[in-house]
């Protein structure tokens, strides 16, 4: 877990080129063609984490009165922390202490988590059941369920679609959930065509799906789609995860050959792409590396700013405005070898990364 300052965001430097990155640290930007280096000096590590890769980490809602960041793993658990942050006068926020609250376990690998502004946790895999978690008196009941595995499940408060959770799955399906009153039917369904991969309602009643090569833009205040698009031709590969800007002006996704691309969210938008991890290959220049980018998040305050992380083992921060990186994260490393970032989130005022 790292934090920063409230100005990440800004910088410039860089092009939409190959070995492009940037990522988290502290505040500030940089010029030119390079990346601010950051370190992992301020990062927190949480205790009690789980045996196997970690497969979604999302943090609590705005609006919820403690602060508390869930993880899924490939263990089949479920973990929640409770963090404790320090604010300094400069705005930088560090991430001080973190406590175990609870752990929940299935007999299939899960995939997502999130949570509700009370506090209840929901989360879904590969078991094809969404449950919810009340973390104060540790039960737990089955709200929703898929055909094929529930690759992600998102609570969502406002609008036509609130309060209810959402789940996307392999089964091409989205559906709608009334967790108030648990029927095993859901109040809405979407079949898409595809597998739903992944999903961003952060920026509701904006709401977006990725499923199969196409992105599914959808209108949750009147539950309708509202247009859908395809990257451009260089985005040939699986898209990863999307995200949202926070003014609902652009949605942006990474994929498995390294890019980031741009995706229309009204008629008449184009798409754009560029090249977050990969570069020449050290030991033959004629060589290209791309790495598979496992996660995006979209800055919550500032709109022009993304974060990746990938399977290189670097953290990327780009200024969409200037079109370049402006900070790097570096790489964890075992026995001298980068280790994979499998996923990450910003904190709701973007000052945090959990990763």
């Amino acid at each position: 877990m790292s934090g920063w300052g409230r100005g990440a965001g800004g910088g410039g430097g860089g092009g939409w080129g190959a070995g492009g990155g940037g990522a988290a640290g502290s505040s500030g930007g940089a010029s030119g063609t390079s990346a601010t280096q950051g370190n992992h000096n301020r990062d927190l590590q949480l205790p009690e984490t789980p045996s196997g890769v970690i497969s979604s980490v999302r943090w609590t809602p705005p609006g919820c009165v403690n602060l508390m960041v869930g993880a899924t793993s490939w263990d089949k658990s479920v973990r929640v922390w409770g963090v404790q942050t320090q604010e300094d006068n400069s705005g930088l926020v560090t991430a001080m202490k973190a406590d175990p609250i609870g752990i929940q376990n299935s007999e299939q690998p899960i995939l997502s988590v999130d949570f509700a502004k009370d506090g209840r946790c929901f989360y879904a895999g590969c078991d094809r059941a969404g449950m919810m978690w009340d973390l104060q008196s540790g039960q737990t009941q089955q709200v929703a369920a898929h055909e094929a595995p529930i690759c992600c499940a998102r609570f969502q408060e406002d609008g036509a679609a609130g309060p209810m959770l959402v789940t996307s799955g392999w089964d091409a399906k989205v559906r709608f959930w009334d967790v108030r009153q648990p029927s095993g039917t859901p109040a809405k369904e979407e079949n898409f065509g595809a597998p739903v991969h992944d999903m961003d309602l952060t920026s509701a009643p904006l709401a977006t799906f990725l499923c199969g090569r196409k992105c599914v833009v959808y209108d949750l205040q009147n539950m309708a789609i509202v247009n859908e698009s395809t990257p451009v031709a260089k985005a040939s590969y699986a898209m990863r995860r999307v995200a949202n800007l926070a003014d609902r002006s652009a949605s942006y996704a990474c994929t498995v050959d390294g890019r980031v691309v741009s995706l229309p969210v009204a008629a008449g938008q184009t798409s754009e792409q560029f090249k977050a991890h990969g570069g020449a290959d050290p030991r033959n220049a004629k060589l290209f590396d791309a790495y598979q980018v496992n996660f995006i998040s979209a800055h919550p305050v500032t709109n022009r700013t993304v974060f990746t992380g990938a399977s290189d083992g670097l953290i990327r921060c780009f200024d969409l405005q200037a079109k370049g990186r402006f900070y790097e994260f570096p790489p964890r490393r075992h026995n001298g070898e980068p280790l994979p970032v499998s996923c990450g989130a910003l904190s709701p005022g973007g000052t945090m990364l959990a990763y």
